[in-house]
């Protein structure tokens, strides 16, 4: 009973310091209950009259996982054999109490090693013999494996050494499945998250790449505005528009629907020769001529062209040569308007 109870505080004593360094408190707990299957390979002694079979044996254990790198086990484990020399069934008692080291590593496939220390006490049952009581320590390496949320495999090889003055050292290789129970979640530290900022829906849609937005998220919209003036020139007494200013005139047309809201004047003029009567009349009509192209040929609004006739009253040149006479039958296209359009990034 000495000997049981210094072997008890040798391992408590050395698996103290492992306990309080390797506790976490991060880590919750867990306990799990499960079955084992082993091999129980026992050394023959020096005097073989008490040497028994190897056997299978059979064991139930209780055990605590009191963090990720320590926990520990409980067991007791029943098996049966038999004497080598004599024939004598033997009924064997095993119990066993340890710690274990475990990796926080897996080695492959999510097996997670481990290492243990313990004690061991057998007491072995021959029907017609008195019956024997051993103390062991052993060591253990084993393999662990979670097998979902609720169970673990444990695969591992004990080394088992008497404590008697025989020394006898056996071997057990095991199997368990364990159950377990008492998880729960880990302890989350909690984290302050800033409120994200919520930006207002955009009130405009469809909004060009590129765009400068406005605090509505709207393209910011430029005014941009324009003044042309065409002169067409005109023979002498006649209202009758050359087609060699045609393309002058298209190009007033396209401005018109590049900036839909312009409007566009046009000022008839003439030289010097005739009444003023006559003039101003004249002058009106060649302004109405370049109207009147403006409409049909380009398709212009008539209600966006207004036309005036200026007569002789605002030469351009001088009337007393014939080259200043026929730059002065003419008409002049003031086209003004504006339209707005998006800013883009430069």
């Amino acid at each position: 009973m000495k000997i049981k109870t210094q072997l008890l505080v040798a391992v408590a004593s050395a698996l103290m310091p492992v306990i309080a360094t390797s506790a976490n408190p991060a880590i919750t707990p867990f306990g799990y209950v499960g079955v084992e299957g082993s091999y129980y390979d026992i050394q023959k002694g020096k005097n073989p009259d008490g040497d028994v079979h190897n056997f299978w044996q059979p064991a139930v254990h209780l055990g605590w996982r009191i963090n990720r790198k320590f926990s520990l086990q409980a067991q007791y484990g029943y098996g049966e054999t038999e004497m080598r020399h004599f024939d004598e069934d033997i009924k064997d008692h095993q119990a066993l109490l340890g710690g274990r080291l475990h990796s926080v590593y897996d080695v492959f496939w999510e097996f997670y090693p481990y290492a243990g220390l313990g004690y061991q006490y057998h007491q072995m049952k021959p029907d017609n013999f008195k019956k024997s009581q051993t103390d062991a320590g052993f060591a253990e390496v084993g393999l662990q494996r979670m097998l979902g949320k609720h169970f673990m495999l444990d695969v591992g090889y004990r080394h088992i050494i008497t404590l008697d003055s025989d020394r006898f050292t056996d071997r057990q290789p095991y199997m368990a499945l364990n159950l377990l129970f008492g998880q729960k979640a880990p302890k989350r530290i909690p984290v302050e998250v800033e409120e994200p900022i919520v930006l207002p829906e955009p009130k405009c849609k469809d909004v060009p790449a590129g765009a400068r937005l406005d605090a509505d998220g709207c393209p910011v919209m430029l005014t941009k505005e324009m003044h042309i003036t065409l002169h067409v020139e005109f023979e002498f007494n006649k209202t009758t528009v050359l087609e060699e200013y045609y393309p002058d005139i298209g190009e007033i047309a396209e401005k018109m629907v590049e900036y839909p809201d312009s409007t566009l004047l046009l000022e008839g003029h003439t030289d010097n020769v005739g009444l003023d009567s006559y003039n101003q009349n004249l002058s009106r009509s060649r302004a109405e001529a370049v109207m009147q192209v403006l409409v049909t040929e380009f398709d212009i609004d008539p209600s966006r062209i207004r036309t005036t006739g200026m007569g002789a009253s605002q030469p351009m040149a001088d009337n007393n040569t014939e080259e200043g006479r026929a730059q002065n039958r003419r008409v002049e296209a003031i086209i003004s308007g504006k339209k707005e359009e998006i800013e883009m990034l430069r």
